[in-house]
C-alpha cells in the first residue's frame, strides 16, 4: 500500500487488514468493476472482500438494518425527456 493511502485512513492496522484481505483473495475477487456500456460511479467490493474485512477479529462492525424500497423510476426516460426540453 502506498504511504498515501496511509494517510488517508490514519490507521496503519486498518490498511494492513485491507492488504492482507486484497493480497488472500486477489484483485479480481476484491474489486467488482462496472459492466461496459453503464455509467457508474465507481468501483464496488465484492461481497467476498467485504466479509472477509468484517469476519476479520481486529475490525470494527456497526450493524445498521437496511430494508430497500421499491421505487418506480426510469432514469433513460428521464434523460430523454431532460434532453428534449434543452
Amino acid at each position: 500500500m502506498s504511504n498515501r493511502l496511509i494517510e488517508i485512513f490514519e490507521d496503519e492496522s486498518l490498511v494492513e487488514k485491507i492488504k492482507r484481505v486484497f493480497e488472500r483473495i486477489g484483485r479480481y475477487n476484491y474489486i467488482k468493476l462496472p459492466k461496459e456500456g453503464t455509467n457508474p460511479r465507481g468501483v464496488e467490493f465484492t461481497k467476498e472482500a467485504l466479509s472477509s474485512l468484517i469476519k476479520d477479529s481486529e475490525s470494527r462492525v456497526i450493524e445498521i438494518h437496511w430494508e430497500k424500497t421499491k421505487i418506480e423510476f426510469n432514469a433513460y426516460k428521464r434523460w430523454i425527456d431532460l434532453w428534449r426540453e434543452d
